[in-house]
């Protein structure tokens, strides 16, 4: 399957670089999916990126939580030989797709974000700010759209 997604990927950034070569590419790893062989298809990828949604507050003791995020940082890191990744997707709230999504506690989201930029990343951002009519579809420009405008 890693062969198969590699070439989709790059098949995909083809045409991209032709309109703008210095544009970066890349796509969305996830904790580590074992269909996927992530050192193989990084090279296909200008930068790295994840999506990283811990379930803080589950448990008494968020010790091995903490640990086990530290490590998929730092796992994603690896893939460009120590070079910083993106974390493409985290919330400053709760997800609504979880089997427990408790709010953050005060605090939590800056840290969480800066154990992030700790273990290397470049960039913290969001998916998705609030939650829309139809959520779950996986282009929501509509929300996201006028982030910017002011």
């Amino acid at each position: 399957m890693t062969d198969q997604v590699t070439d989709f990927c790059s098949e995909e950034i083809k045409p991209l670089k032709q309109a703008n070569p210095d544009l970066p590419a890349t796509t969305n790893f996830m904790e580590y999916f074992y269909d996927y062989d992530y050192w193989k298809l990084a090279p296909a990828l200008d930068f790295i990126s994840w999506d990283s949604y811990p379930m803080w507050h589950n448990e008494k003791d968020e010790t091995t939580l903490a640990c086990y995020t530290a490590m998929y940082h730092d796992l994603m890191r690896t893939l460009k030989q120590g070079k910083p990744f993106v974390l493409m997707e985290s919330t400053p709230s709760a997800t609504n797709w979880q089997p427990t999504s408790k709010l953050k506690k005060p605090g939590m989201h800056i840290l969480s974000s800066l154990q992030a930029v700790a273990h290397g990343a470049d960039a913290v951002q969001y998916f998705q700010w609030a939650q829309e009519p139809g959520f779950g579809r996986e282009v929501s420009w509509r929300s996201s759209r006028s982030c910017g405008s002011s």
